[in-house]
């Protein structure tokens, strides 16, 4: 299953009020910051990070290389609301997308879909974390509930339960 890091909390808002949003997408991590996200595993290892314009600083383009480095991200999608037209074109590349905001779920699904449907017929659809599933018939559907995410308290990010649990 593709997964998703997103800095700031509009996912967070919009799957509460749509939890079937983004099905084929794993969102293991939302937070505040980018420097929350670098020091999370969970955000770091997202195939697909989300943010805007404004959390890239006075520099994005570098701000966004680092970001390169730092996670193993295979796609960045960069929300803003006004913008430069320069700074815009400079910002887009094969593993950048920048999208005007505010970004609705369907919307951001949609950029996803190519990625979605990749992991589906390349077989790395990986099921959902779960304890004391005997077999993949009765593995209960993962939802994004309120139940489901917790806030981390090293940073307060909202992550889901099984990523600040300690390992077998």
């Amino acid at each position: 299953m593709l997964s998703l890091a997103c800095v700031g909390d509009w996912l967070d808002q919009q799957l509460r009020t749509n939890p079937g949003g983004l099905d084929g997408v794993e969102v293991v991590w939302v937070g505040p910051t980018l420097d929350a996200l670098t020091t999370h595993d969970h955000a770091r290892s997202a195939d697909v990070v989300v943010l805007d314009l404004d959390h890239l600083g006075d520099d994005p383009l570098s701000t966004i290389d680092a970001l390169r480095q730092a996670t193993r991200a295979e796609l960045f999608i960069v929300s803003y609301h006004f913008a430069r037209r320069d700074l815009l074109g400079l910002l887009r590349g094969e593993d950048t997308r920048v999208l005007q905001g505010p970004l609705t779920l369907s919307a951001l699904r949609g950029q996803l879909l190519g990625l979605i449907v990749r992991d589906i017929l390349s077989g790395t659809d990986k099921a959902p974390r779960q304890e004391n599933v005997s077999s993949p018939n009765e593995m209960p559907l993962i939802t994004n509930s309120r139940d489901d995410i917790t806030t981390c308290p090293t940073c307060g990010a909202r992550v889901p339960t099984y990523a600040l649990q300690a390992p077998n």
